[in-house]
Formats: structure tokens, C-alpha cells, sequence
């Protein structure tokens, strides 16, 4: 009996080690499950945000390639004009150099008129050699006009570039902006967050033609184009500004408008570009570009 007794006291301990045992086993299989759960939503956030990652260094990095173009263009230019200058001053110099012995063989003729009326042959021949040297300083002033034109062509270039630097360096800046902004709304929330259109194309800007009396490129559906597309980009400007303070639930939408806004932009700065160097060249075709 004794030991009967003992059998069922230790089966009744086994049976009670085995209920704890299943218990406990079923409290860590949930806990497991839970933990999977848990694990395959952060894998799911942290794929996310190392695709909008990886998707901002390549936009950023595509701008710094179009701007080290750019760079290069400016530098470009700016030895062409240089080059352009000194030609110009030693045209400069001839001329004047020209128009002293025009002056002086005009005295010389003048004396022998006066004093030798007899020497009529050698005045004719100052006279033939006179309006050779017109010829000559008409020559030059026509091309003293081309190297003017090609001045002021290249002015409007280094214009547009200053102008397309600027607008290069407003897009890094909101580009930046949009990043932090994206960050702070991956953290706040653990669904996937909507990608922005950052890898498009950006088209080339170019400066708007200046305004006023001694504008040589003077063209007026030109200049109206340009002051609408430079005041629609200071609104983006100052509505991204006033925006910066709004809920962090509203920027996936703003950020989306202000995306397609620009896109807009771009290509309307595009097209007024092309008009812009199509009225250039009909300026140069019809001589209205030389200095008066």
C-alpha cells in the first residue's frame, strides 16, 4: 500500500510538473508569436526607410553632377568672354590708332592744299589714300559692332547662369527640407510611407532677359512670360515657408502639391527658355541687337 501510495503521490507531481511545463509552454509560444509579429513589422519599416534613403542619395547626387556641370559651363564661358575682351581692346587700340593718322594725314593734306596748289597730283593721292583708311576704320567699326554683339550675347549668358545657380541652390535647400520632413513621418508612424517624385528629370533653367530702356534684347510676350514664371516661384517659395509649421499628418499631401507644382514650373521655365533664345536669334537677324 505503502508504495502504491508513493506511485500515485509521484504520478500526481509528474502530472502537476507537466501542466506547469504545457502552461508555460503555451505562454512562451504566444510570446513568440508575438515577437514575429513585432519582428516582420519593424523589417517592414526599416525596408521602407532604407528605400527612401537610398532614393535620396541619388537624387542628391545627380544634383551635385548638374551642378559640377553647370560649374564647368560658367568657367567655359567665362574664358571665351575673357578671350572675347582682349580681342575687343586691341580692336580698340587699332582703331584709335587708325583714326590718329587719319587725323594726321587730314592736317598734311589740308597744309599741301594750302601752300602747294601746284602739287594737285599729290593731293589726289592723299585723298585716294584718305578714303582708303575710311574704308579701312568703317571695316573696323563694323567689327568693333560684331565683337559688341558677341559681348553682349555672352553677358546674357553668364546672366542665366548666375540665375539657374540660384534656383539650383533654392532646390538643395528644399530638397533637404523634404528629407527631414520625411524622416520625422517615418518615425511617427509604422505604415509605409508614400515616396515623393524626387527622381524626376529636372530641365535646364535660364535667366530671364533684364527689363528697361537700354535692354538690347528687348521682347515684350518674352518678358511677360518670365515675370509670371519668377512670381509663381515665389509663391511656392512663401507658401513652403508659412506651411513648415503645420502637423506632421499633412505633409505626405503638401509635399505631393508643392512636387507637382514644380514639375510645372520647370516646364514652363523650359518653354520660356526656348522663346527666349528663339527671339535672340531673330533680335541678331535683324540687327537690332548692335549698340547705337
Amino acid at each position: 500500500m505503502a508504495e502504491q501510495q508513493r506511485k500515485t503521490v509521484s504520478d500526481q507531481l509528474l502530472r502537476a510538473q507537466l501542466e506547469v511545463v504545457t502552461a508555460q509552454n503555451t505562454r512562451l509560444q504566444e510570446e513568440n508569436n508575438l515577437l514575429r509579429q513585432k519582428l516582420s513589422r519593424l523589417s517592414g519599416d526599416s525596408r521602407s526607410a532604407a528605400a527612401i534613403n537610398v532614393e535620396a542619395k541619388i537624387e542628391a547626387l545627380r544634383l551635385e553632377d548638374e551642378r559640377d556641370q553647370m560649374y564647368d559651363n560658367l568657367e567655359r564661358l567665362k574664358r571665351k568672354y575673357n578671350k572675347l575682351h582682349a580681342a575687343y581692346l586691341e580692336k580698340v587700340q587699332r582703331c584709335k590708332a587708325l583714326e590718329d593718322t587719319f587725323k594726321r594725314q587730314k592736317t598734311l593734306s589740308g597744309l599741301v592744299m594750302k601752300s602747294a596748289l601746284s602739287q594737285r597730283a599729290q593731293v589726289l593721292a592723299d585723298k585716294t589714300q584718305t578714303e582708303n583708311l575710311e574704308k579701312q576704320v568703317t571695316k573696323l567699326q563694323t567689327a568693333l559692332d560684331e565683337a559688341y554683339d558677341i559681348i553682349d550675347e555672352l553677358e546674357f549668358e553668364l546672366e542665366s547662369i548666375d540665375y539657374m545657380e540660384q534656383e539650383m541652390l533654392h532646390m538643395r535647400n528644399e530638397l533637404t527640407v523634404l528629407k527631414s520632413k520625411q524622416k520625422e513621418y517615418t518615425g511617427a508612424t509604422t505604415s509605409s510611407i508614400p515616396t515623393t517624385e524626387l527622381d524626376e528629370s529636372l530641365p535646364a533653367y535660364t535667366a530671364d532677359i533684364p527689363d528697361g530702356p537700354g535692354c538690347r534684347y528687348s521682347s515684350g510676350p518674352a518678358r511677360r512670360i518670365s515675370r509670371n514664371v519668377r512670381s509663381m516661384l515665389i509663391r511656392p517659395n512663401a507658401s513652403s515657408s508659412s506651411n513648415e509649421s503645420l502637423p506632421n499628418d499633412d505633409a505626405d499631401n503638401e509635399t505631393l502639391e508643392r512636387a507637382a507644382m514644380t514639375h510645372d514650373l520647370l516646364e514652363n521655365a523650359a518653354a520660356e527658355s526656348n522663346q527666349l533664345r528663339r527671339e535672340l536669334l531673330k533680335c541678331r537677324l535683324q540687327n537690332r541687337c548692335r549698340p547705337k
